[in-house]
């Protein structure tokens, strides 16, 4: 099996085939899960050291909310380890330091699981209510008067990587062919209807765009740019995207903003800062990640009142997890951003960057397996760095 393989079908293991509804309670999926990242550390830990502190903060800050979550809401030490499953998915890091897969390999594995990605995601979107993925299966999805929005699969974040990529791609070699994955990805996370992911992907697109030449207003990128507005409005004209972006604007005018007391997020965050922490010990911890208890059921029926700690991305993350987790993961996503590489991967950092700014009312740099992509990229940036160094001494030789 190429490494390349051996890349595609671990990650479609940990996301069980993007959460293919099959593999819902297929027995010891979770033993399975932990099984592959704890091999993969032990055999890679030592192999590579670039963002090795970086991960053990985030299994002490883990440790220390565990501890948290005991003493102040009498969650067991294992039901809090299992909870955490979803943040320690980064740790796939290690496996792929393993396999010591290339940056041209590990490339070529990205694209095809992109790819994979957007297909079941407009399969579940087409097929909707009939239910394909575990993300998508949830009462409160199925309920929805806007379903389509928030229609999931395990490791969609695929899906605004892959815009950044085509796009890296399209600026450096100018082939066609990564217009139409820019295209698929795009009307994918427009169907979302999020406000701050529209926002931040142009944001994001225009770091891109400049990174390429460090001049926006050029003739050139002006072209790209406008290119870009004539596919908005294009786009427009898709039912389902029409509809994403019409809920945007009833949304913004509907006085869905945090200046209004009676919006949703304006409640949530009233809440947590007022009634919920019982010290600023336990603020400063987080009162636990949701696990099998009392307390996960206490947090599960908050949100059946429409107080959802994942409206607030990373500080939603912090009440539960700790602001020492959250640190540590705006520590990494800093440092890949601000990581120095050619300009054909210059994509790593304009996604961490969207992923970032998405994070201040979205979940999705901890949700749905977001972590594994996460892993991906950051030993990317680490494979990049060494293939650069070594041509460089291959260069000094000759």
């Amino acid at each position: 099996m190429s490494k390349s393989a051996k890349v595609i079908s671990l990650f479609l293991l940990l996301t069980f085939f993007y959460g293919f509804i099959a593999f819902k309670n297929v027995p010891l999926g979770n033993t399975i899960h932990l099984a592959i990242l704890a091999l993969g550390t032990i055999l890679g830990f030592s192999k590579e050291k670039e963002f090795k502190k970086y991960f053990i903060f985030i299994i002490i800050a883990l440790t220390l909310n565990a501890i948290s979550s005991l003493y102040y809401r009498e969650q067991g030490l294992y039901s809090s380890f299992k909870a955490a499953f979803f943040i320690l998915d980064i740790f796939f890091f290690y496996f792929l330091a393993y396999i010591n897969i290339s940056v041209r390999k590990l490339e070529k594995a990205i694209l095809y699981l992109t790819l994979g990605a957007a297909f079941c995601y407009f399969f579940q979107q087409i097929m909707f209510p009939r239910i394909y993925f575990i993300a998508s299966s949830y009462d409160w999805i199925i309920n929805s008067k806007t379903a389509w929005r928030f229609i999931q699969i395990h490791g969609q974040s695929l899906l605004s990587l892959g815009v950044f990529y085509g796009l890296n791609k399209f600026l450096t070699t100018k082939q066609s062919k990564y217009l139409i994955l820019i295209i698929i990805c795009f009307i994918a996370v427009l169907m979302r209807g999020f406000r701050i992911m529209l926002f931040s992907m142009i944001v994001s697109s225009m770091y891109l765009i400049y990174a390429h030449n460090k001049k926006l207003f050029t003739a050139k990128n002006l072209s790209t740019l406008f290119g870009i507005l004539i596919f908005l409005a294009a786009s427009y004209f898709i039912p389902p995207v029409q509809e994403a972006l019409n809920h945007m604007v009833e949304r913004q005018s509907g006085g869905e903003t945090l200046d209004n007391e009676d919006y949703a997020r304006t409640i949530q965050l009233i809440y947590f800062f007022n009634d919920h922490f019982k010290s600023n010990i336990e603020y400063f911890f987080g009162s636990g990640l949701i696990g099998d208890s009392s307390y996960g059921k206490y947090v599960m029926d908050l949100r059946e009142e429409g107080i959802n700690l994942a409206d607030w991305g990373l500080l939603g993350l912090s009440w539960i997890g700790g602001i020492p987790l959250v640190l540590c993961i705006i520590s990494y996503m800093t440092k890949a951003i601000r990581t120095k590489v050619p300009k054909p991967y210059k994509y790593i950092g304009a996604w961490f960057i969207y992923l970032l700014m998405i994070s201040i009312t979205h979940p999705e740099a901890y949700q749905q397996s977001s972590m594994l992509v996460q892993a991906l990229l950051l030993y990317m940036l680490t494979r990049i760095k060494y293939e650069k160094r070594r041509f460089l001494f291959q260069q000094y030789r000759n």
